[in-house]
């Protein structure tokens, strides 16, 4: 551990040494080198994951139309949590291969929930938009890609299979905007290239975009 703060505080500069707020820890698009080094140098995650989880439980309360049960709420913020969890761990296991020194689980786990920002963006921006949309006397629109930010927005949900529709969804700006997050995140909290980085969130994306596409097709049959 000491090797890493010593590796991350050598790669400062002397605008990002000060340690950033949590605001710009949470929303630092304009500084993501800082915000970056700041939560690799103090890993949290309380904050980003429970704003994640109120972002998911108020998009699926506005899209059912009543206030999630208790039930449905934990069941949400527990897939939060999980897919975090898990992403982290395959970052961890990744980086443990790939270099001598590899980052603490808890360093890539603040990097992950904290890279989940966008994703709370494109929620609340979803929510305006359904709400405009309602609002106006026109339905919602697809669930799954109501900003139109994905590839998805050239296929039919209703004639497209649900394993290409949610797979073409996953092609998305603010899914790639999350992953290059990470990817700063990694080099930044180990010694590996830019190059390696990028691979390892690349193979994470195309890991859960199969997954969660499967999912969709098997399960919501």
């Amino acid at each position: 551990m000491e090797q890493n703060s010593w590796r991350i505080d050598a790669n400062l500069t002397t605008a990002d040494s000060a340690e950033v707020s949590e605001f710009t820890r949470l929303f630092g698009f304009y500084r993501p080198n800082a915000a970056m080094r700041d939560i690799v140098r103090n890993p949290t995650w309380i904050v980003p994951l429970a704003l994640s989880s109120l972002a998911a439980m108020a998009y699926i309360a506005v899209v059912s139309r009543q206030p999630a049960p208790v039930l449905a709420a934990a069941g949400v913020a527990a897939n939060v949590c999980i897919r975090t969890l898990l992403s982290a761990g395959l970052l961890t296991l990744f980086l443990a291969a790939v270099t001598r020194e590899p980052a603490p689980f808890r360093q890539v786990f603040a990097v992950v929930s904290y890279a989940r920002m966008p994703g709370v963006v494109f929620t609340v921006l979803s929510i305006i938009l359904i709400l405009m949309r309602r609002a106006s006397g026109l339905p919602d629109g697809h669930p799954v890609n109501p900003m139109l930010t994905s590839l998805a927005v050239f296929l039919d949900p209703a004639s497209t299979s649900r394993f290409v529709y949610t797979l073409a969804s996953s092609v998305d700006c603010f899914v790639f905007w999350q992953f290059s997050l990470i990817a700063l995140g990694l080099k930044l909290a180990s010694r590996i290239s830019s190059t390696a980085a990028n691979f390892a969130v690349v193979s994470l994306w195309v890991v859960m975009s199969f997954a969660q596409a499967a999912w969709a097709q098997f399960a919501f049959r």
